[in-house]
């Protein structure tokens, strides 16, 4: 599928990235969420092809459990992410106040 593609593309860009060393298990952690949704969307095709055949298979149970996975680490990156916003806003304030002396 083309979606399928695009994300492969897009986990290979991203593996390719070097991180700063404080970032690093922010991106470790986008990683694997961006490879267990793949996997998922893998799954799912999978088991659409499954059912199209009348094979008995387990995909989309194992689809379901990789995408809830990925969706529990996109709920923690969002708080991480927020965190990160809000320090660079402080981070900011700061700095406008010091240089308005």
């Amino acid at each position: 599928s083309d979606a399928v593609h695009s994300l492969q593309q897009s986990v290979e860009a991203f593996e390719s990235i070097e991180p700063p060393p404080l970032l690093a298990p922010l991106h470790r952690d986008i990683e694997k969420m961006m490879l267990l949704r793949l996997e998922g969307y893998e799954l799912t095709l999978a088991g659409w092809e499954a059912e199209v055949t009348a094979t008995p298979s387990t995909h989309f149970e194992r689809a379901e459990k990789k995408l809830e996975e990925a969706q529990a680490i996109t709920m923690t990156l969002n708080s991480r992410l927020q965190e990160v916003n809000e320090a660079l806003h402080q981070a900011r304030s700061r700095q406008v106040q010091a240089s308005s002396r």
